[in-house]
């Protein structure tokens, strides 16, 4: 059961991937764009490993820091560099995967969401249910029964 939740998890994180990096082939990256995709990549190989071994510390400020660090950048230059590239703060992208991977699990498996939340790494469901809620405005089971009654309706009509 943990390999199909695996290769779920790497076929999402793909699919990310290959969204970021589709640019028309004439557009020549600038060294900002470039480093921002380094960014990106390095915030998602941290949840994929993270998702693997089942330990997601809820702290992207050392996320940013390692980051920072490989680069050889410092965590402010990152976050501007990021910012101005992709919109957003590297921990708000990070969220974002996380939020729709918790998604894409609760509404495509019938893993506990006890389970889900392990899986994504949080040490407790209440933390998780916390976390998607502030996401959402929903828990994750309001999440997966709301969708239930939609496919329900759906199929009727």
């Amino acid at each position: 059961k943990n390999m199909k939740v695996y290769a779920a998890v790497f076929e999402l994180l793909g699919t990310l991937v290959d969204q970021l990096s589709q640019t028309d082939d004439n557009v020549v990256l600038t060294k900002k764009e470039l480093l921002a995709g380094r960014i990106a990549e390095h915030i998602e190989a941290s949840i994929r490993s993270n998702l693997l071994h089942g330990q997601l510390e809820d702290n992207g400020r050392k996320y940013v820091h390692d980051i920072a660090e490989s680069l050889k950048l410092s965590p402010s230059q990152v976050n501007r560099i990021f910012h101005q590239v992709y919109g957003k703060a590297p921990r708000q992208y990070m969220s974002e995967i996380l939020l729709s991977e918790a998604q894409r699990l609760l509404l495509q498996t019938d893993l506990s969401i006890d389970h889900i939340a392990m899986i994504l790494g949080y040490k407790t469901s209440a933390h998780f249910s916390r976390q998607f809620k502030r996401w959402t405005a929903m828990t994750p089971s309001e999440c997966r029964s709301s969708a239930g009654a939609i496919a329900r309706g759906g199929e009727e009509g």
